[in-house]
């Protein structure tokens, strides 16, 4: 392996470090706002909405992606419109296919 592809790989895995500790110090504040969504702390759709925006982008999480999950499981019964917007979202970034989030 030459030094550029050393040094492009472990680039790569510096910043893969550096999503992975992002998720880390954002866990706590998705774990604060799913108990809230749960609880009928914070039933504001825009607002539930706003915080989804920013949650999805870290649902490579699978910590993250299991609180998204409960989020729009939650939300199904009153925003079925909001939930496949989210899941789409979701595919759109992580996946393939579009499908059930399982």
């Amino acid at each position: 392996m030459e030094n550029t592809d050393k040094a492009f790989f472990e680039s790569v895995a510096g910043l893969a470090e550096q999503l992975y500790g992002l998720a880390d110090d954002v866990l706590p504040i998705y774990m604060e706002f799913t108990e809230d969504v749960l609880l009928n702390r914070i039933t504001n759709i825009d607002m539930i909405e706003h915080r989804l925006d920013s949650m999805v982008a870290c649902c490579f999480d699978d910590r993250i992606l299991s609180l998204y999950k409960r989020v729009l499981q939650k939300l199904y019964s009153n925003h079925p419109d909001t939930v496949e917007t989210y899941v789409e979202l979701y595919y759109r970034m992580f996946e393939e296919e579009v499908g059930e989030i399982e």
